[in-house]
Formats: C-alpha cells, sequence, structure tokens
C-alpha cells in the first residue's frame, strides 16, 4: 500500500502540525512514499525526512516564537522569512539538503506563482535549490514584505504561499495522482479559530490581476467544497476544540501548549495505533 502524509501550513499554527510530527518519529509508524508540506510545514517535513527529529521542537519551541521571528511592530517586514532560513535553519539547526534529494520519500512542497495565482509542486528531486523553495512556501504576501507581492525567486519565477496551497484539501487529489491508496492528512484547522474562514483571501484575490484572481479563487472553492474521496484510506488527525492561537502568535508558553496538544492528539490516535500493529 503505497502512503502520503499531507502537511498543512496555518503560520504559527503549524506549530501543532510540528507536534503531530514529531510524535510520528516517536511511533515507529511506517515512513510514507510521498509527503505534501505546506507553508509554515515544510521546513519540519524536512527535518523528518533527513532523520534530524531533535531540529523540530528546537525550532518551533525556541526560534519561532520571538519578535525576531514575528514583530508586529516592523511592520514592513512582520515575519523575518530570512531569520528563519538563513540564521535557525542554515546556521544553528543545519538541515541535510543532501540527503533530503537522495532520499526513498518524495517531497512535494506547493508553491504559488505569484503572477499567476496556479500552484505548482516542487519536489526534492529538483534541480532548484531546495533553501529557495522553502523560503518561497513561507513567503506570505504583505506579512514578509510589505512593499511587494513578487514572493521570493526560485528558478526564473517568484512564488509565495497562499490559503488554498497552506491548506490541505487540494492535496490530497496530488496525493492520488501520486499513486497513493492511503493518505494522512495531520492538519491544524480548527473552524472556531477561523470565523472569517476564507473572506480575507477572497479579497485579495480580487485585487490581483484577472489570471491570478480566477485561480485562487477556482483554488478556494475546490478547497470549500472537498469531499472525503472514496477511493483511498483517508485519515484524518486535526484539533477536536479550538486552539486559541493567532496565526502570528509569539507566546512561547501558548506554543509549547499547542505544540504538545498536536502531538498527543497524534500520539493517542487509534487508527494511526492500528496502522503500527499491522
Amino acid at each position: 500500500m503505497k502512503t502520503a502524509w499531507i502537511f498543512p501550513g496555518g503560520s504559527a499554527r503549524a506549530v501543532y502540525t510540528a507536534g503531530a510530527l514529531s510524535a510520528v518519529c516517536d511511533m515507529n509508524l511506517p515512513r510514507p512514499d510521498v509527503i505534501i508540506a505546506a507553508s509554515g510545514s515544510a521546513p519540519t517535513s524536512v527535518c523528518y525526512i533527513t532523520g534530524q527529529y531533535n531540529i523540530i521542537p528546537k525550532v518551533w519551541l525556541e526560534s519561532l516564537s520571538t519578535k525576531t521571528f514575528v514583530n508586529p511592530w516592523r511592520f514592513w517586514k512582520i515575519v523575518n522569512i530570512d531569520y528563519l532560513i538563513d540564521v535557525v535553519l542554515k546556521q544553528k539547526n543545519p538541515l541535510d539538503m543532501a540527503k533530503l534529494s537522495q532520499s526513498d520519500i518524495n517531497l512535494f512542497i506547493p508553491l504559488t506563482d505569484s503572477g499567476t495565482g496556479m500552484i505548482e509542486y516542487i519536489s526534492n528531486k529538483t534541480r532548484l535549490d531546495m533553501w529557495e523553495v522553502l523560503r518561497a512556501s513561507i513567503s506570505v504576501p504583505i506579512f514578509t514584505n510589505l512593499f511587494s507581492l513578487k514572493g521570493s525567486p526560485v528558478g526564473d519565477k517568484f512564488f509565495n504561499d497562499s490559503s488554498p496551497a497552506a491548506r490541505f484539501q487540494l492535496h490530497v487529489q496530488k496525493a492520488i495522482s501520486e499513486g497513493a491508496t492511503r493518505v494522512i492528512v495531520f492538519d491544524n484547522w480548527h473552524p472556531d479559530d477561523n470565523p472569517t474562514t476564507y473572506f480575507v483571501s477572497k479579497m485579495f484575490a480580487c485585487i490581483r490581476n484577472s489570471r491570478f484572481r480566477k485561480n485562487q479563487l477556482n483554488y478556494i472553492g475546490a478547497v470549500e467544497k472537498f469531499s472525503t474521496p472514496n477511493n483511498v484510506e483517508f485519515i484524518k488527525i486535526s484539533p477536536t476544540e479550538k486552539l486559541g492561537m493567532s496565526r502570528l502568535e509569539i507566546n512561547n508558553a501558548n506554543a509549547r501548549k499547542i505544540f504538545k496538544r498536536g502531538y498527543d492528539d497524534t500520539f493517542n490516535n487509534k487508527k494511526l495505533r492500528n496502522i503500527i500493529k499491522m
């Protein structure tokens, strides 16, 4: 059985997903064939693939819930993605990019073309610079650069993150197209944390060019109409209660609490435990 794991983003709320992935590292769950990791979960998934499990809690609980990374008063660059990539992940906790490219796990990172709004999947088998792929995956328009919507350069294009790319729904079909017959989603979304759902994302799409607007609104529509696929085994782990965490959270105590919730919800999941027993 070919298995795919999907890790959505969600800015700071991806700390829940990081906790879930940390639990997976302790569970002896069979390694998947495919991982699709979006936004803030992309670097975390690299830690898993390269076997650098100890980096996951270090990064999320020590480096990211700080004003160096997120600072609302630094309005021109509220989220400092260069600090995360160039300092935290290259210098302090260097990721093994050679091991990533050689892994038997196929990693796909969804990026949004900042000109067209189209979502493209970049694989760890690419010849592109994976550091720049990771940078683009967490590049959020306005929040990472107030003065530009271009995003980050990867190859000959500019990419950034987007709401539909950061959610899991679109990626289920990608997993199935890669041959997955078991899809496991490690979600971090609870409706009570997202009262406006995609209203802001729709408004943002509407101020862009016509092609960007059409593609993004189509993606958002597909996300909203998502239904569980019938042709695969589908498992979803998600918060049973409101996380109580903003997308720009810098409260370290709360980050640790949410990380533990993600860990516990995953570690105690009966469906995952049944897979281990097989």
